[in-house]
């Protein structure tokens, strides 16, 4: 029997003549790393050395997070801040690095191929900045790059094809410019097609660049509209418009290659939007999904590492408040569950989702409008995440090998991504086994590509029987 990599289930029949039907899934179990506290937790974790919000966090290569910038005090008179902070996941702990060479907050942070980190663009006392700086992990120094052509802030950064880097929208921009660190250079793009800031830029597995929703430049106003930046062109056009305008939600590019646009702020109505929406990249077309259970905008959504994405904080303007509820999306049932929520409510924070799996909070802005040093983890444990049942196999009619199964025979069967499984981080799977007509009494036995058969098995079929089981295949 040939075994096919990275499988997850094996089945071993003894008997005479048998067929089987493996309906996968009506249930699924997703798992995170082992130690976690108690499943969809924050937890307290070391406070930055200075209260930062509306800055950005990055990942280095180094496994630590480095958060510049941003402003402290009260958002109606900020302290811009040219500091910049570390964090240690091994220790929990955050030590200064090298300062900005100009303070900022409302700027965007990007992780270079090379493992340096772009900062551009965002507002000091003065107003919106053109400047860009490069920092050097190796040396925790900063230096200054080209400048940007344009001033901008609400502006979004997106890696590209060839390691440069997309920067597009702010108000009094309607182009974008790419950054070529070869060269320390900026370049104009065309116009986009709606001008814009507040909305999203997700890089699609095609290479092309989603823009969606934000504030309409010209209009004032929250923007339905969508388009695709074609990096091998340098120019725009028009995509889908989402079914419901919007700005300050979030974009997050699922496993399947959609994207997910969640909540956020609709100026005509003056109000929060739970609605969420998903693009189809295939089509070029948004549809409805599950919607939140809380409206809010200025919130952050992270893709953990199984599948699922986790939506937390944001600002409600009817109460002036901050929201430390959290929810996540399961793309595999298009709906939202509550997990654990924030210790203290926050929007504008910097997040990071760390290698153990982990996901790193940090500052932000509180209720009072003031800025926060805090910082929190959020963890799975083992979280259940029903599924809808797909079958996997059927050896009647496919889909999989089709025919009798013999005594002593083994097949090996993909589970992970299929049928709704995430590729990665299932750490166990439901499978309800069926049997159906075996010429003589014979049993079934399930267990992972990789380990041991083990001695029990999951089913008892007596000869002619039609008989199904639930197994648990970790």
């Amino acid at each position: 029997m040939n075994c096919i990599p990275s499988t997850v289930a094996q089945w071993c029949v003894n008997g005479r003549r048998i067929l089987l039907l493996l309906l996968a899934l009506g249930l699924g179990v997703i798992g995170a790393q082992s130690g976690a506290a108690a499943p969809g937790s924050f937890s307290a974790t070391g406070s930055l050395a200075t209260s930062r919000s509306s800055t950005k966090a990055v990942l280095l290569q180094s496994g630590k997070v480095l958060v510049p910038g941003g402003f402290s005090g009260l958002s109606t008179n900020p302290l811009q801040l040219p500091s910049a902070e570390l964090y240690d996941p091994a220790t929990g702990s955050w030590s200064m690095t090298g300062s900005l060479t100009t303070a900022r907050s409302r700027h965007t942070v990007t992780l270079l191929p090379s493992g340096k980190v772009l900062v551009a663009g965002g507002r000091d006392s003065s107003g919106r900045l053109a400047g860009a700086e490069i920092y050097d992990a190796a040396t925790g120094n900063w230096s200054t790059t080209g400048s940007l052509t344009i001033a901008r802030a609400f502006h979004t950064a997106t890696l590209i094809a060839g390691g440069k880097v997309l920067v597009t929208g702010s108000q009094g921009a309607s182009n974008g410019e790419v950054y070529d660190p070869a060269t320390g250079i900026w370049s104009m793009t065309s116009n986009l097609v709606t001008a814009r800031y507040f909305h999203t830029a997700t890089l699609l597995p095609n290479g092309k660049v989603l823009v969606a929703g934000g504030v309409d430049n010209s209009l004032n106003i929250a923007t339905a509209s969508a388009e695709l930046y074609d990096p091998t062109t340098g120019n725009w056009s028009a995509t889908g418009s989402l079914a419901t305008a919007r700005n300050r939600h979030t974009a997050t590019l699922l496993p399947s290659g959609k994207v997910l646009v969640a909540g956020g702020y609709n100026d005509p109505s003056g109000l929060n939007l739970t609605s969420a929406e998903l693009y189809d990249p295939a089509t070029g077309s948004w549809s409805a999904t599950g919607a939140l259970a809380t409206a809010r905008q200025l919130h952050t959504a992270t893709l953990l590492q199984n599948g699922l994405v986790l939506v937390a904080g944001g600002f409600d303007p009817i109460t002036s408040t901050d929201f430390a509820s959290a929810e996540l999306y399961n793309p595999a049932a298009g709906s939202w569950s509550s997990t654990g929520s924030l210790m203290t409510a926050r929007d504008f924070q910097a997040v990071a989702l760390l290698p153990t799996g982990k996901v790193l909070f940090a500052g932000g802005t509180d209720s009072n409008a003031t800025a926060l040093a805090s910082s929190e983890l959020y963890g799975i444990g083992i979280s259940y995440v029903p599924l809808s049942p797909a079958r996997i196999w059927d050896s009647r009619v496919g889909p999989g090998p089709v025919g009798q199964s013999g005594p002593g025979s083994t097949r090996t069967i993909q589970v992970a991504g299929v049928g709704g499984v995430p590729a990665t981080g299932a750490s166990a799977v439901v499978i309800n086994v069926g049997a159906i007509n075996p010429t003589a009494q014979t049993f079934v036995t399930v267990w992972p590509t990789g380990e041991a058969q083990p001695l029990a098995s999951n089913l008892n079929v007596p000869i002619g029987d039609v008989r199904p089981n639930l197994v648990i295949v970790k």
